[in-house]
């Protein structure tokens, strides 16, 4: 009997056990009133800095303790107290809860961002008042404190000069070009010369863009992408950019914009004479009305003709001009190049040879064109000046240069060059060939950094001191918000008042100016008169008469296949240093 009371009582030990096991846990009793809440719900915190989260409980009497956690610890960590701190640059989420009631908590998103960089401002150079020299074309025209000076924003300009001098304790000082360094190949040897030698006649350059490259191959000029990108303006335009960049590196800075002029200057007085009255601007109206192409130029060349021939004047002609000048533009108009940006010459190309073939059309027509009274080194018909040729090509300068044109006494139009058939319909592939460049200033090679002594970098002259007062003498109007660049508005007003409405506003000739707003922002930086031997006006060598004399005899694309082998091998043979090779042209 005792054995079986044991055994009962060992039995209800047992499933008391079990029952005790298989309870389940209470669960968390949620306060029903409590809440918390926190003072943001998005923080950015730098690497290395810490923010107080502040948690506030509400609607409860008891005295409840808050619990911060973080999702990941490696980005962000946090105190018991709610301090963040920022570890690594990254996302993480801050859980801020009732330590009684977890399910009643907040987030907080937390972004570290890296820390900020010191910004220190580099210490103004003390030049001690040395001069600071601008070797130009001519001095009196350029300074703007001249009484003489031909360019804009004199008022601003002038004002600059006089915050730089006094910044900088130095003396801007314009000096013109010596007698032997007049132009050219003299020019360009003047400054590689003094360059190399480090005998340098001046601090910066005013040179043609295509001489870029020949003083950049000759160590002459310095490569400015890091002081630009530094001191530079923000807005610089990229297309003023192309002007100044020679295989991917950018040599020159200035605040000229390169608004283009050159196309095709015309007689008004003598097309309303054989054209007809009221068609003296026809070539601008066919223009404005998106007509004007080859066809319409060649149809009016060819109605002027008989009138023309019957002037029996010698020179007189419908057309005037170098053919060579004639292919550079009509180039353009095709939507081709003589010499493309990365040194390569498209004159073999389909759109190369059927603008050279057309020029050889009119060219062939007797009494159509006339180019041999316009001498080398000056490109202009005088029989254009004296009323008796139709058409030459130029651009506005021309009207008032003592050289060219200024004293002309007819009613002068406009017209950019015709539009050939490689066009687009939006003209997006319209160029304005810029062979003759456009004017750039470059910094001297003898005042590298590294020619300086150390403790010397802040009294002594060398790039980055040379880049940071020229940068701060050019005047440039705002940044257009709504493309990042310089605005050109006031550039293009400025022009227009300044030079077309001069020349074209008193014979009502607005079409004209028009026009020449049309196509003021095609130019394009053509490269072919970065080779001497393009520009020569040696009859043997010369690349430029070889372009002419293919289109006066009609051998074209025989001619052509061999120039453009002769003009890649000469970037070959000029260029070595700035590292092109023969695969170039591969």
């Amino acid at each position: 009997m005792k054995t079986k009371n044991t055994l009962f009582m060992i039995l209800i030990l047992c499933l008391g056990l079990v029952l005790t096991a298989c309870k389940k846990p209470d669960p968390v009793v949620d306060d029903p009133t409590a809440s918390i809440s926190v003072d943001v719900s998005s923080v950015s915190v730098k690497k290395g800095a810490a923010h107080q989260i502040v948690a506030t409980v509400a609607n409860t009497k008891e005295a409840l303790t808050v619990a911060y956690a973080s999702s990941n610890t490696a980005v962000a960590t946090v105190s018991d107290t709610g301090l963040v701190r920022g570890v690594a640059k990254g996302s993480a989420v801050i859980t801020v809860s009732l330590s009684k009631y977890p399910n009643i908590k907040a987030t907080v998103n937390i972004t570290v961002t890296e820390e900020d960089q010191p910004i220190v401002e580099p210490s103004v150079p003390n030049m001690m008042g040395q001069d600071f020299i601008i070797m130009v074309n001519k001095a009196s025209t350029t300074d703007p404190r001249s009484e003489a000076y031909v360019g804009n924003w004199k008022k601003e300009k002038v004002a600059l000069i006089a915050e730089v001098e006094k910044k900088y304790n130095v003396k801007v000082v314009y000096k013109t070009y010596p007698a032997d360094a007049v132009w050219g190949g003299g020019r360009e040897r003047f400054i590689t010369t003094n360059s190399v030698n480090n005998t340098p006649q001046a601090h910066i350059y005013e040179m043609p863009s295509y001489s870029i490259a020949v003083l950049a191959e000759g160590g002459a000029v310095l490569p400015l992408d890091a002081l630009i990108e530094k001191y530079g303006n923000q807005g610089y335009w990229p297309e003023k950019a192309a002007f100044g960049t020679v295989l991917g590196k950018q040599y020159a800075y200035d605040d000229a914009y390169p608004l283009v002029g050159q196309g095709i200057f015309y007689n008004i007085d003598l097309l309303e004479t054989y054209l007809g009255e009221g068609k003296g601007t026809l070539p601008s109206d066919l223009w404005m009305a998106g007509e004007w192409d080859w066809n319409a130029f060649k149809n009016i060349c060819n109605q002027l003709l008989p009138g023309i021939a019957g002037l029996n004047v010698e020179g007189a002609a419908v057309i005037g001009g170098r053919p060579y000048n004639w292919a550079y533009f009509m180039l353009g108009a095709n939507g081709t190049h003589v010499v493309s940006s990365d040194l390569k010459s498209e004159l073999a190309t389909q759109a190369g040879i059927d603008t050279l073939t057309y020029l050889n059309s009119l060219i062939s027509i007797p009494g159509m064109w006339e180019f041999e009274s316009a001498a080398l080194s000056n490109a202009t018909c005088p029989q254009f000046k004296g009323g008796n040729i139709a058409f030459h090509n130029g651009e506005p300068y021309w009207l008032y240069d003592a050289t060219k044109w200024l004293g002309y006494t007819f009613r002068m139009g406009f017209v950019p060059y015709p539009v050939g058939p490689n066009v687009k319909s939006d003209l997006s592939n319209y160029y304005i060939n810029e062979v003759y460049g456009k004017t750039s200033y470059l910094v001297s090679s003898s005042y590298s950094l590294e020619l300086v002594p150390p403790g010397y970098e802040n009294i002594a002259f060398h790039e980055e001191s040379i880049f940071r007062i020229w940068a701060d003498l050019q005047y440039f109007p705002d940044i257009d918000p709504k493309t990042g660049y310089v605005s050109t508005n006031e550039i293009v007003d400025e022009w227009v008042f300044n030079t077309l409405e001069l020349y074209y506003s008193d014979a009502n000739d607005y079409v004209s100016i028009e026009a020449h707003k049309d196509i003021m922002f095609k130019g394009y930086p053509d490269y072919f008169y970065s080779l001497y031997w393009a520009r020569s006006q040696d009859a043997t060598k010369s690349f430029m008469l070889e372009l002419q004399q293919a289109i006066i005899s009609g051998s074209i694309r025989d001619e052509m296949i061999d120039l453009v082998a002769r003009i890649h091998q000469e970037f070959l043979d000029t260029y070595v240093n700035l590292g092109l090779t023969a695969d170039h042209y591969k």
